[in-house]
Formats: structure tokens, C-alpha cells, sequence
């Protein structure tokens, strides 16, 4: 465990190096003695591999809602319109609108929703 931890904080105070020379500044200030705990958030915080993986987590939690979904309840819309406009000039211009609007609650699906 100690050459892992001894691990990161050399991978972190070379990735440091590796930072341009503004963001390093705010990071590491000149004359700033760096402990192993201030190390190791460091390369927490900066590590691409680390940043990558809470990415994956984020996306992951976003993937749960969507599959909650299907337990809720849904609502849909839609309108129309359509104008009859006959070719003579006797005829009359008829104009129709329609709209509609339903909710449905999915109460059993023999399963299909639910994973087990």
C-alpha cells in the first residue's frame, strides 16, 4: 500500500509539472511544502484516468433515470389543422382543427419493465 501511495504522489507531482505554468501557479504556490495528503488530492483532483472514471459515474446516473422511467406516468399531446379550399369560386373554404391530449400509467406488464 505504501509504494502505491508512493506511487501517486510522484505520478501526481509530475503530472503538476505537466500543467501549464498559470494553472500549476494556483495549484502548487511557490515555496509551498507539499505533504503527502496535499499530494494525493492533487492527483485526485487532476488525475485525466480519475476524471474520466467520474465521468463514466455521471453517465451511469443518468442511465438510471431512464430506465425508471417506464414506471411513470407518460403525456402526450398533439394538434392539427387542415383547410379545404375547393377549386371553384362557389365553394366554401372549410378549415379544421384538432388537438388531443392523453395520460397513461403503465399498471403491469407482465414484467417486462423490471429487470428480475
Amino acid at each position: 500500500m505504501k509504494k502505491f501511495l508512493l506511487f501517486l504522489v510522484c505520478f501526481g507531482v509530475c503530472l503538476g509539472s505537466l500543467l501549464p505554468a498559470a494553472d500549476a501557479e494556483e495549484l502548487i504556490r511557490k515555496g509551498e511544502t507539499l505533504d503527502l495528503q496535499r499530494c494525493i488530492a492533487i492527483t485526485m483532483e487532476r488525475h485525466p484516468g480519475i476524471q474520466a472514471a467520474a465521468g463514466t459515474l455521471r453517465a451511469g446516473d443518468s442511465r438510471i433515470g431512464q430506465a425508471r422511467s417506464g414506471y411513470y406516468p407518460q403525456l402526450n399531446g398533439s394538434a392539427g389543422y387542415s383547410r379545404t379550399d375547393p377549386t371553384t369560386s362557389a365553394g366554401q373554404v372549410y378549415d379544421s382543427y384538432s388537438s388531443s391530449v392523453s395520460l397513461s400509467q403503465n399498471l403491469y406488464d407482465f414484467g417486462k419493465t423490471s429487470p428480475r
